[in-house]
């Protein structure tokens, strides 16, 4: 699905060599004026979204730099600033959406970006920055920056824990109950696709949807297409296999079915298979 992260890249190595006018400009005008919205200045990442605003943060940051290297005039360019300059989160620094909490490194970075090529960082003051510097720094891990603040459960890192103490059967050391809480907190339909899967990610309240701790151009719907970097999905067979494998080790498989109809999960799987050639 196209999107304002790979338009960015496109254009900016277009521009590179001066030739951003080689495009077909009116049409890629028709595709930002689709994803801008006059009345609050904000863009969409793509037409494509799993939840409405979802990425409109980062999404606007991009639209911006693209409506300066393409000539762009549709949008009121000092409204998307302040919007970028007014939609910090407690730490100050920039969410990925509006809607969703979570925040990424790359978010901050894709902002910032944004408001320095358009010339914006100077409307930052000075204790402004340094909170920026500071929430920054809150990233630091050993002798580099991880990807996001705090440490997220996985089902991977869950069914690793269930697994090697299921091994060693020392199984009842574990919290069990709160096992099965977060594993069955990462079951997630997708009315789009109409899949039902695990995230990769345990969720633990409604306003979070998923880390992209991976480019968005990978994502990975499920049927008939494969990536190589579909093991970092959101929704993934693999993720289906480790959630439903934790459950059975755990016991736990029954009450997973008695709160959930099994059959989209089944039925997830099997629409995958090829059955055609080419």
């Amino acid at each position: 699905e196209p999107n304002l992260l790979s338009a960015y890249y496109s254009i900016k190595s277009l521009d590179m060599f001066s030739s951003v006018s080689s495009i077909n400009l009116n049409t890629f005008y028709q595709y930002l004026g689709g994803l801008y919205d006059g009345g609050s200045s904000i863009f969409q990442m793509s037409y494509f979204l799993l939840a409405p605003n979802l990425g409109n943060i980062v999404g606007t940051s991009l639209g911006l730099s693209l409506s300066d290297l393409t000539g762009y005039s549709g949008i009121n360019r000092n409204m998307a600033i302040g919007f970028l300059l007014a939609y910090r989160n407690s730490k100050g620094i920039w969410n990925y959406s509006t809607d969703y909490v979570y925040s990424e490194l790359i978010d901050t970075f894709q902002v910032v970006r944004g408001l320095s090529e358009a010339g914006a960082i100077s409307q930052l003051d000075g204790a402004e920055k340094d909170t920026i510097s500071d929430a920054i720094h809150g990233f630091l891990m050993n002798d580099g920056f991880s990807l996001l603040s705090e440490d997220i459960p996985t089902i991977n890192s869950l069914y690793s824990l269930i697994y090697t103490f299921d091994k060693y059967e020392r199984l009842s050391e574990l919290d069990l109950q709160y096992l099965y809480s977060l594993i069955e907190q990462s079951s997630y339909y997708y009315s789009i696709v109409d899949s039902e899967g695990f995230l990769t990610g345990v969720v633990f309240e409604d306003n979070y949807l998923a880390y992209r701790s991976f480019p968005i151009e990978y994502y990975y719907s499920g049927n008939k297409i494969y990536l190589q970097e579909a093991e970092r999905s959101i929704v993934s067979h693999k993720n289906m296999y480790m959630a439903l494998a934790s459950l059975n080790i755990t016991s736990k498989l029954g009450n997973f079915e008695n709160a959930h109809n099994l059959n989209p999960y089944i039925s997830n799987i099997i629409d995958s298979q090829f059955l055609e050639a080419g």
